[in-house]
């Protein structure tokens, strides 16, 4: 089924509560809890942005000032800057 399952919050119950996607309800997972399985919902991961990030250029900041090109303004992406991340504005690569 689409999407991920989430990452698991520390050992859930060690039972086996289903047995694959098609064991849970429409929509749902089976997923590891950190111990046995159960059906749970699915994370979508958000979008990555077209372009690739710059290289860079020494080290930066050691800041994390993103997480992820969805934490960007419109037409950046989430790079890193060295040490840490930081919106930039992508570069195309040419044909």
């Amino acid at each position: 089924r689409p999407g991920a399952c989430p990452k698991p919050q520390g050992p859930g119950p060690c039972v086996e509560l289903c047995e694959g996607d098609d064991s849970c309800p429409p929509g749902w997972k089976c997923c590891s809890n950190g111990c046995g399985h159960e059906c749970m919902r699915p994370v979508t991961r958000p979008p990555v942005r077209p372009g690739a990030c710059p290289k860079p250029q020494g080290p930066g900041l050691c800041w994390e000032r993103c997480r992820g090109d969805d934490s960007c303004p419109p037409g950046q992406k989430c790079c890193s800057n060295g040490c840490g991340h930081e919106c930039m504005r992508p570069v195309t690569r040419p044909r």
